[in-house]
């Protein structure tokens, strides 16, 4: 249970949990239905991914779409040569001017010895004066075929400006156990904090920064920091570079890639290739449509 604790935790992405993930290629999900309400997003995407991890291509889709303050993000990924799928659907709705509510949906169909999980969680968004939003949400975790689930939680604080965000966001996985069987859900936390900042330096460059630390019970406190920026080269093409630092509690490694997305109308693809210590690399490409 400890390795699908450390599977789930290493995968998670936080952006967008407390205020919309306003990243530059618009095709980044939120990880909260609360804070995709916030949001102005609507668009179509085509992923395909490859790595050495898996030596094999991961395929995927998805729809972002934002109106009137509401929100619906739906996506699935599926591993080629595996029974592997990933679901996910964010709901999310502005109630009030100052008050949006999210519902999310998640659910991990193995083909491995991994069990399969599934999770349901709420969060709320409130904003204040000055551009701040608290935020919080509960979740579920259950995993399929153990009488164990895991109540998840997450606290935090956004900012938010035209152009920029800032958000700091604790979660917390509370430990679990089944008496009759003995089957623990380790707790874990994770404090997490995402930047994303436009048109720095005569409106060339943007940038992205997202650090993270945590721990599951009984483990070492792993943490990483990744920062990323991009340069507007010509009117519709934009290369970037990405990279930074990751240790796992065991061993640290770094971590580089370069980037290059172009638009045109509607239009937009974006091609990724990233490299770390032990000659691990990963290919994306993504290719979207904005409406």
């Amino acid at each position: 249970m400890k390795l699908l604790i450390l599977a789930l935790f290493a995968a998670t992405s936080f952006a967008g949990t407390i205020v919309p993930n306003i990243k530059w290629n618009q095709i980044e999900k939120n990880n909260t239905g609360a804070a995709a309400a916030w949001g102005e997003r609507s668009n179509a995407t085509l992923h395909a991914d490859r790595a050495t991890a898996t030596d094999s291509w991961q395929w995927g889709a998805q729809v972002l779409a934002s109106y009137a303050g509401a929100a619906i993000e739906a996506g699935v990924l599926a591993d080629e040569g595996l029974d592997n799928q990933n679901f996910d659907l964010n709901l999310g709705y502005a109630v009030m001017p100052n008050l949006a509510i999210g519902l999310e949906y998640d659910y991990i169909n193995h083909d491995t010895g991994i069990s399969d999980a599934s999770r349901p969680s709420l969060s709320v968004g409130y904003k204040l004066a000055n551009g701040i939003i608290l935020g919080g949400g509960f979740g579920r975790m259950h995993v399929n075929g153990l009488p164990v689930s895991s109540n998840q939680l997450h606290f935090g604080v956004g900012h938010m400006k035209d152009g920029s965000t800032n958000e700091l966001v604790l979660h917390y996985n509370l430990e679990d156990e089944d008496t009759a069987s003995g089957t623990t859900m380790l707790s874990s936390w994770v404090v997490s904090f995402d930047h994303v900042c436009h048109n720095m330096v005569s409106k060339g460059i943007q940038m992205a920064a997202n650090a993270k630390v945590g721990k599951v019970d009984g483990g070492e406190t792993n943490w990483s920091v990744q920062p990323e920026f991009e340069y507007m080269a010509a009117n519709h093409f934009f290369p970037g570079i990405f990279g930074g630092y990751a240790d796992d509690g065991i061993d640290g490694a770094w971590n580089a890639g370069l980037s290059l997305r172009n638009t045109h109308d509607n239009f937009q693809w974006l091609a990724k290739a990233g490299w770390a210590e032990g000659d691990e690399y990963k290919f994306d490409l993504d290719l979207s449509y904005m409406f």
